[in-house]
């Protein structure tokens, strides 16, 4: 297709956007122009010496000569001597030996073939990329010997090509000829001593957008617009004829912008309109606009979706008519989307089902654009995934109302090393109300952050204070986004077990798509996290509390908050009080909170400050640990 803009502001632009037509024939692979060497030689072919031929003589003599042309342009014929051919044509060279044998010999008959072809000398001069003399074989024509010279070059003419032989002019031949229609009747023979000569390229014009060969193509005489279409192998469909322009070099001083409407010449009715192209013309012929306003569209529960032609006072029951809906197709409320005059879309509804029953109040006189929409009845597939230690894990399609134990049953139940106690179950839905809520609080403490740091800007603070404010405000920042980079998992806490055991009980929840459940394998340690000495997962060991853990993680540190010491079960669910009688078991995880008390009493507003800092990362210490467990 055109592109649009063009800068031709400099002569070697048009260069730039398109290639000069025909001059890539010569960069084809070496066997293109190469002359046939291996078919007999036909009656007009000269020859010359070194040529060798086979002469096959039979009657009452019998004989098959091998005779090569010498230097001098003789064969030597046993019996009958020499014989001078070079130069003669091969039938007539042919005749000659059979009547020179014929003094010397009675009642015989012969036939000549070629078998070793001599070469011939010739000059490829002018425009060429290689010029020189060149020795080629004799079968060599115009053709072959300017592969061999590299073709004209771009500054050579490729239609007024010369073949000079003996001083006179004996051909001009035109390539283009040949490449637009097959013509080689220009393409002589050559002759040892022929001169190829290639003057510079004549006028050229340019030609592009909608056509099928764009190109930069060399003028021989008057050219009309139309005959320059034509080597641009015409027009395309997309062609605009009222939309064709060019641009003409006017007096060496400017450029100026001639546009055309062919549409009166490609009718036939006006050939004045096919005005004369000039010497460096660039003719670009625009395409008609592509998008389509006379159609509506069908989409949704239909055998047909996609585009239909728009007609005058078109009706819904033209368009829609029963053939083209599917079975599950929904009747009773079908779409009609339409671009108002103010270019704002409207929803109309109607009811299919009444109209096919003969309601011609439902039958909706359409508009271009409008865009009917057949909703469906089948509801949409629910799937749910289940993976770790179940016995056929994977995804799997549940039905509305469809159980939790149904699940664990259809995937084969538990494995031996199965620890359902720790089963993390999450749901879409929770992680997003999650996110929301983490998003909700984010947003919340960052405008607090902006609202004391402007209270505390002027209140007149000493350069201490202040600068245990900025303190505070980067700590609190910190927290703010070491919260933000957190995935909410959507967790929900369940008690899970053996199928029949979870059968009408409350913690046999029903399933909603997109449900996960992992059943991770048996763990052997506990988990002491927080302000301790120590982070650490440790061994398990039976009948042993909280406290047993708490001093193997070196108990807490001074800054913790031992009265919040909270326990955190493998299921998802936490436990605050009766620690000490709490049974602790594999998977659990023991949180040792920071204190939000201040540690030391200095001026009131740095007690402030530290109470601000404590209770700000206890409440966003709760968001990240619920949602990267």
């Amino acid at each position: 297709m055109f592109q649009q803009p063009y800068d031709l502001t400099a002569p070697q632009d048009i260069s730039r956007i398109l290639s000069q037509f025909g001059y890539d024939l010569f960069q084809a692979p070496s066997s293109t122009f190469a002359p046939v060497t291996g078919v007999p030689v036909g009656p007009e072919f000269i020859l010359g010496p070194n040529d060798t031929m086979m002469i096959y003589i039979w009657g009452l003599v019998e004989n098959i000569l091998y005779l090569t042309i010498d230097l001098n342009g003789n064969i030597f014929l046993p019996k009958a001597g020499i014989l001078h051919i070079s130069g003669l044509r091969f039938a007539e060279a042919e005749a000659r030996i059979k009547e020179h044998l014929g003094k010397y010999f009675k009642k015989f008959d012969l036939k000549m073939t070629m078998k070793d072809l001599h070469t011939i000398q010739v000059f490829v001069l002018g425009q060429v990329v290689k010029p020189g003399g060149y020795t080629i074989s004799s079968l060599s024509t115009i053709s072959n010997a300017l592969y061999v010279a590299g073709g004209p070059s771009k500054q050579g003419t490729m239609r007024n090509i010369r073949l000079i032989r003996n001083n006179k002019t004996l051909v001009t031949m035109d390539l283009y000829e040949f490449l637009l229609k097959g013509d080689k009747t220009s393409d002589l023979r050559l002759e040892t001593g022929d001169t190829i000569f290639v003057p510079p390229i004549g006028p050229v014009a340019a030609i592009s957008g909608s056509v099928k060969r764009p190109a930069i193509y060399e003028l021989r005489g008057p050219t009309p617009i139309s005959q320059l279409i034509d080597m641009g192998a015409g027009l395309v469909p997309m062609s605009h004829l009222r939309r064709v322009q060019i641009e003409r070099v006017r007096d060496y001083t400017e450029k100026v912008a001639i546009d055309l409407d062919l549409t009166a010449l490609y009718a036939g009715r006006d050939p004045r309109a096919d005005i004369q192209i000039l010497d460096g013309d660039f003719v670009k012929v625009f395409p008609i606009y592509s998008s389509i306003y006379e159609l509506v569209r069908l989409e949704g529960a239909v055998k047909y979706p996609g585009d239909y032609q728009f007609k005058p006072s078109m009706r819904l029951s033209q368009l829609l008519t029963p053939d083209k809906l599917l079975p599950q197709a929904y009747l009773d409320k079908i779409e009609l989307v339409r671009l108002k005059s103010d270019f704002t879309y409207e929803v109309l509804y109607f009811d299919l089902r009444t109209l096919l029953k003969g309601d011609v109040s439902q039958d909706i006189e359409l508009r271009a654009l409008d865009r009917i929409v057949v909703s469906t009845e089948l509801k949409l597939v629910e799937t749910v995934t289940i993976a770790g230690e179940i016995k056929r894990p994977g995804n799997y399609t549940i039905t509305r109302g469809e159980r939790l134990s149904s699940l664990i049953r259809r995937a084969g139940g538990f494995t031996a090393d199965a620890y359902p106690k720790a089963a993390v179950f999450t749901r879409d839905t929770i992680r997003l109300a999650e996110k929301e809520e983490l998003d909700t609080v984010l947003k919340m403490q960052q405008q607090m952050i902006l609202q004391e740091s402007a209270a505390y800007g002027a209140a007149g603070l000493s350069e201490a204070d202040a600068a245990q404010l900025r303190a505070a405000a980067a700590q609190r920042q910190q927290y703010l986004t070491l919260a933000a980079q957190q995935v909410p998992l959507g967790r929900m806490a369940i008690h899970l077990a053996e199928p029949e055991k979870m059968e009408n009980t409350p913690d046999d929840i029903p399933l909603m798509t997109a449900d996960s459940l992992t059943i991770p394998k048996r763990p052997s340690s506990v988990l002491v996290i927080g302000s301790v000495y120590n982070q650490s997962a440790f061994l398990h060991k039976a009948n042993q509390n909280f406290q047993y853990y708490l001093a193997r993680a070196g108990g807490p540190t001074p800054d913790a908050d031992e009265s919040g010491i909270y326990l955190l079960r493998a299921d998802g669910s936490a436990e605050t009080s009766w620690l000490k009688m709490k049974k602790i078991e594999p998977g659990d995880t023991i949180v040792v909170p920071m204190s939000t008390a201040a540690k030391y009493m200095v001026v009131p507003l740095t007690k402030d400050i530290a109470t601000i800092i404590g209770q700000f990362a206890l409440a966003l210490g709760v968001f990240i640990r619920l949602f990267t467990l």
